[in-house]
């Protein structure tokens, strides 16, 4: 069951979310994450991606991913969201057996507003977020101005990316 801190902001946060996976049906169980966080308390489904697929990263001996990027606006704290998007994983059948494990779905908070977060447990900007175009290129798609505090404007970081591997598979939502 889903407990959400009451603690809220006391206005509303743009929020993104990266959405990921490449075992059992990935394109329904990113579907089913995106109905999943529409239905959170105090935060609404503003726009989804397409979905990409992209070769594993770390370790590579897995299926190809399947990645989106959903944005959010909430008024949850930034720790009340990722307590939420764990729940949501873990209703999605999502175990953690080692780093960079195959998963039936991984949801990582990208950016919180402009905020830059360093706690334990919550690192916003996602730290490697800069690094994979199966990040950048669908946030791209949803938000072309965005800004990635600490690292800079999103084209630029598109740019850095080019090289990699990546391929458009579905429409927003994983409709095909």
């Amino acid at each position: 069951m889903l407990v959400i801190d009451p603690v809220h902001l006391t206005g509303t946060v743009r929020a993104y979310i990266g959405l990921g996976a490449n075992i059992g049906e990935p394109l329904a169980q990113i579907r089913k994450a995106l109905t999943a966080i529409g239905l959170l308390p105090s935060t609404r489904l503003v726009a989804a991606s397409s979905v990409y697929r992209s070769a594993a990263v770390g370790y590579v001996d897995q299926p190809d991913y399947f990645n989106s990027v959903a944005a959010v606006d909430t008024t949850l704290t930034g720790h009340a969201l990722l307590l939420a998007l764990l729940d949501i994983e873990r209703d999605g059948g999502r175990t953690r057996e080692f780093r960079n494990a195959p998963r039936t779905i991984d949801l990582d908070l990208l950016l919180y507003g402009d905020r830059t977060i360093a706690e334990p447990g919550l690192s916003v900007p996602h730290p490697r977020m800069a690094e994979r175009a199966f990040v950048l290129l669908p946030l791209a798609e949803i938000d072309p101005g965005c800004f990635v505090p600490g690292k800079g404007p999103l084209p630029l970081l598109v740019e850095a990316v080019r090289a990699q591997a990546i391929e458009r598979v579905a429409g927003p939502s994983g409709a095909v």
